[in-house]
């Protein structure tokens, strides 16, 4: 950071003058320059190298870098004084981040320094777009944020476990709708009306996590959600809401791990997205359309290559994974699924899937298997390590329970199994 320092409050960098080789720069106008140079870094991974580096490029890219506050974005925690300083005199009017992470320093020599630029940084709070916080819950600051961080869109929280409250809650005063909400370890004012319009929603580890109303209501009123990830979050409140359909056009990423059963409930029953390519649901309890969740991950389903479905006779839970999407926890974002069915029977799960399959015309290889050896009450405890050629093998034990699941006679023999090239496999105890 020295280094930076010196470079940032030095005389500014004198770059060459445009060579014939960016001549044709020439022609296009600064408003336009300025949002082709900003594509070049996200500003919430920004490092002021990245402005000085464009900067020498030329004498008119120096120009447009040193004088517009979009290449000046952040402020962060481990920065030194003289950088802060040369940060806040080129952007002295635009949005910021302030990036304060205490996860790698604790007790240290420069613990007067950083504390100078914290002073800095909340002298500005009015105009924090973004804050990204790492450590222990300072209860000052957050006061400052309800009261003054007026244009806060942006706001991810990660106590440090052990050492703050878990009944601490953040409160947000007046000001814009957050798109970007990350909070763990951390409660919040859940009724806030600044819950709206958000695009990524991530919870963890949260005591006093929102009711199931409050879920209802944040979602219902975010229509260009992209993210859901709640994960060990426990509520106060048991009570289950109405159904009402929730519609979600942009939903990519659902996950959901530990979390109350009308959290579960209120997913499977009520959103609705078509998009969505990266699912997990663990575990979801028995109700009545339980098998609905299929539905949430029919994009995954109709354009997989393989999937597996096991059955656990000891807990009777049947798991649907498909795609790379590990059993361990913090996965979000990977493409495929991870569905943890209680108290449903496999076969129910599995003729789901394949109607599914048939609508969307997929051609998956399907892996059954079980923990423990497959009792009489499965029509599948003959089948090992089998490839359908043959289906007239598995009529009689199948298409009893086909007809009991479609209520109708069929009289087709199991020919469309064979057109999916289902793999069917029973595994004994590990």
């Amino acid at each position: 950071m020295d280094a930076l320092d010196s470079t940032l409050i030095s005389t500014s960098p004198h770059p060459p003058t445009v060579s014939t080789v960016l001549a044709p720069i020439h022609y296009i106008p600064d408003e336009l320059l300025l949002e082709i140079l900003s594509l070049t870094f996200h500003r919430w991974h920004w490092h002021p190298w990245r402005s000085l580096h464009l900067a020498r490029v030329c004498k008119r890219w120096q120009t447009i870098v040193m004088s517009s506050a979009v290449f000046w974005p952040q402020i962060s925690y481990d920065q030194g004084i003289q950088a802060a300083q040369t940060i806040l005199r080129r952007n002295s009017g635009g949005s910021l981040i302030f990036d304060w992470d205490e996860r790698d320093w604790g007790a240290s020599k420069h613990a007067a320094e950083r504390n100078a630029v914290v002073t800095m940084a909340l002298a500005q709070i009015h105009r924090w777009k973004t804050f990204f916080f790492w450590g222990d819950i300072r209860p000052e600051l957050f006061v400052e944020i309800r009261s003054k961080a007026s244009s806060l869109e942006e706001l991810l929280v990660d106590a440090s476990p052990g050492i703050s409250s878990p009944t601490q809650i953040i409160t947000l005063g007046g000001g814009p709708p957050l798109s970007y909400l990350n909070l763990t370890d951390i409660a919040m004012d859940w009724s806030t009306s600044r819950l709206t319009g958000l695009r990524t929603l991530r919870l963890g580890s949260i005591h006093l996590g929102p009711s199931a109303a409050q879920l209802q209501a944040i979602l219902s009123s975010s229509p260009f959600l992209e993210t859901l990830h709640i994960e060990n979050v426990r509520t106060e409140d048991s009570s289950v809401v109405q159904s009402s359909p929730i519609y979600l056009p942009l939903l990519t990423t659902i996950y959901l791990h530990l979390v109350p059963d009308q959290f579960l409930l209120l997913l499977v029953g009520d959103v609705q997205t078509y998009v969505c390519t990266s699912l997990r649901l663990d575990p979801i309890p028995f109700f009545p359309d339980s098998t609905r969740a299929l539905s949430l991950a029919s994009r995954v389903i109709q354009s997989a290559s393989r999937m597996e479905v096991r059955y656990n006779e000891t807990t009777r839970g049947t798991r649907v994974k498909i795609g790379p999407v590990d059993s361990g926890v913090g996965l979000s974002g990977d493409p495929g699924a991870h569905i943890l069915f209680h108290n449903l029977r496999l076969d129910v799960v599995l003729f789901k899937i394949l109607d599914m399959i048939l609508a969307g015309g997929g051609d998956p290889e399907i892996h059954l298997s079980s923990l423990r050896p497959l009792t009489n009450a499965l029509p599948l405890q003959l089948v090992v390590e089998l490839k359908l050629n043959n289906v007239t093998d598995l009529s009689a034990p199948l298409i009893p329970f086909l007809e009991e699941s479609t209520g109708q006679e069929w009289t087709g023999g199991l020919d469309f199994l064979h057109k999916l090239g289902l793999m069917v496999t029973k595994t004994g105890a590990p």
